[in-house]
């Protein structure tokens, strides 16, 4: 991988203050699954207990909030079914479960600190305190554990109990002994850098803590939007204007949370509705003509008589331009900022919420960015990149970062499709946490020329047929004389080179028959019905497998969906819990936790 020249070196040799010796580059990075238009979030592996027999535990990536919890096998009285195992206690030889009597908290369970926390959309986890080895990363060593605090669950309801994943890593600002990964990880010694960078893709991405890799930009020039984080304890960046195209939106939001953990935008209902306006407005000009395309408020139908491909047809509409206090821009594309309903429908991932004065970033809207946290400096760098494959991606709206090669990050993991879960409005998405994630951009190559069609009328003349000619037989080759020259390409001038002889042309005409191929034999007509009844059967095998596939479809992707393939695993998502559409798995307020 090709590291950032203004933080990494390569392989080098780093001392710690307990005398441990570790040789390996201080990026710690780890694969991200999931997406926001089907799972709706994205969700990172850890590893927990003994380094030699760990459990794994896939966590929802939320930089809303500031705790990592998982259900633990031993005291878990109400738990859903989730991607692996519950965490066991005493399997792990390594753990420490934090007693009341060594804590200022309230207990649970008998002498355990107990812990609680509630997010926006109603769900909620509670449990206690402990204490265990952790390793993060997709190649992890022996020497990269941390000892790392997280809530072991007892209790989980609503979207948390029947989600995929197995539990939460809350990226917030710690305080106390509740400390992210990624700043332990940099307290610890194992990264050089108090940083972290979520590359969220359309499926996948990468997560990586100690800064960030710049091979996955779309354009090594493309430069990073820096901007200041306004806050002590959330990541909110302030917001100067928001435009459509060369549209500016009125009263738009003078804040913005940076919340990874919720699916969708959200504005407040008077700037969703300014957004419609400017949107109509915009489609409707000379520049872009995508108002035809209008279905309903805020949502387009793709249609394939006019663009041929889906990426053709983002192509149509404008790109979304947020301006920060200090001159950031943010742009959101039209291959990110829509989500699919049905199967020709794609609608704005926005959603209202109650203040004019903030906004929130979530996913769909940090899809194929690199969204950089410098913990240290209190910045965020944004830059547009190929987080994860995406053939319908709309690179970027500059053709100045469009003419070198694109870069293919070779280890983005690549999710299988699956049908939303019961934690957000299912979308229909045709066959991509996930997690997404960033192939170079395929080029339309020149069709292949071929050969003219012979026509099938038979030619006109009095005369009566002649039988076909025999075919003329090739001579054999000797090894003295070079076998026939292969046919130049068509439309290529067959070379004459001088200084070898010539052979002479040979003209030899090989008679075609004057009538059709049924005047050449005897059951010519058993032999066209025959093609006709295969034809026959050809179609119509066709269609009912067009029409049990639109049915299956469907069925896959409705609401409650049975059973998904998820990070090469079959899961059972059902739950009796329905969900409207646009009810997305949304953490849209910040959690209200408690350390009891």
């Amino acid at each position: 991988m090709a590291y950032s020249q203004m933080h990494f070196k390569g392989m080098e040799k780093k001392v710690h203050s307990n005398g441990r010796t570790l040789y390996h580059t201080p990026l710690e990075t780890a694969s991200i699954y999931g997406n926001s238009t089907q799972l709706y979030y994205f969700y990172v592996p850890i590893h927990v207990g003994d380094f030699d027999n760990p459990t794994e535990q896939s966590l929802i990536i939320d930089t809303g909030s500031g705790l990592t919890c998982f259900p633990c096998k031993e005291s878990c009285r109400r738990c859903g079914k989730h991607l692996h195992d519950y965490y066991s206690i005493e399997n792990s030889h390594t753990n420490e479960i934090l007693k009341c009597q060594d804590h200022s908290c309230s207990c649970t369970d008998g002498d355990k600190c107990k812990f609680s926390i509630r997010y926006g959309e109603g769900s909620s986890y509670e449990g206690y305190w402990v204490k265990d080895d952790v390793y993060f990363g997709d190649n992890y060593h022996r020497e990269d554990k941390q000892k790392f605090l997280f809530g072991c669950v007892t209790v989980e309801t609503h979207l948390f109990y029947s989600q995929a994943a197995d539990g939460i890593m809350g990226l917030g600002r710690g305080h106390g002994e509740i400390m992210p990964i990624y700043q332990q990880l940099y307290e610890q010694g194992l990264v050089q850098y108090n940083e972290f960078t979520l590359c969220l893709g359309t499926d996948g991405g990468k997560f990586s803590i100690g800064g960030y890799d710049e091979s996955f930009l779309i354009h090594p020039d493309l430069p990073i939007q820096w901007t200041n984080l306004t806050s002590s304890s959330r990541f909110y960046i302030n917001i100067a204007s928001v435009s459509i195209g060369d549209e500016k939106i009125e009263k738009a939001p003078v804040s913005a949370m940076i919340d990874s953990g919720t699916t969708f935008a959200y504005l407040s209902k008077t700037q969703l509705a300014e957004v419609d306006r400017v949107m109509t407005k915009v489609c409707g000009g000379e520049k872009f003509n995508c108002q035809k395309y209008r279905s309903k408020t805020n949502c387009y139908k793709f249609s394939s008589r006019d663009h041929k491909t889906k990426k053709k047809f983002f192509e149509s509409f404008p790109v979304f331009k947020f301006v920060t206090g200090d001159n950031a821009i943010i742009k959101w594309f039209p291959s990110d900022y829509f989500y699919q309903v049905g199967l020709t429908e794609y609608c704005l991932a926005i959603d209202p919420f109650g203040s004019d004065s903030m906004m929130i970033i979530g996913g769909s809207m940090m899809r194929q960015n690199m969204y950089i946290f410098d913990m240290t400096n209190n910045k965020v760098g944004i830059a547009r990149s190929k987080c994860s494959k995406d053939p319908d991606m709309y690179i970027y709206d500059d053709e100045k970062y469009l003419n070198s090669e694109i870069r293919i990050p070779k280890d983005t993991p690549s999710e299988p499709q699956s049908p939303s879960s019961t934690t957000s409005p299912p979308q229909e998405t045709p066959p991509t946490l996930t997690n997404p994630p960033v192939p170079s951009e395929p080029t339309e190559e020149p069709p292949t020329p071929t050969d003219p069609p012979t026509s099938s009328e038979p030619p006109t003349s009095s005369e009566p047929p002649s039988p076909p000619s025999p075919p003329i037989p090739s001579p054999e080759p000797s090894s003295s004389s070079p076998g026939p020259s292969p046919d130049p390409p068509i439309g290529q001038i067959p070379s004459t080179d001088p200084s070898k002889p010539q052979e002479p042309s040979t003209n030899k005409t090989i008679t075609k028959p004057e009538k059709p191929y049924e005047s050449q034999c005897e059951n010519c007509t058993g032999i066209t019905n025959y093609n006709h009844l295969v034809l026959f059967i050809i179609v119509l095998v066709s269609v009912l497998l067009l029409v049990l596939g639109i049915a299956c479809y469907q069925k896959t992707h409705s609401r409650n969906a049975g059973r998904i393939k998820f990070h090469n695993q079959e899961v059972d998502i059902s739950s009796p819990v329905i969900h409207e559409p646009r009810d997305s798995l949304s953490r849209k307020t910040q959690p209200e936790y408690s350390i009891e």
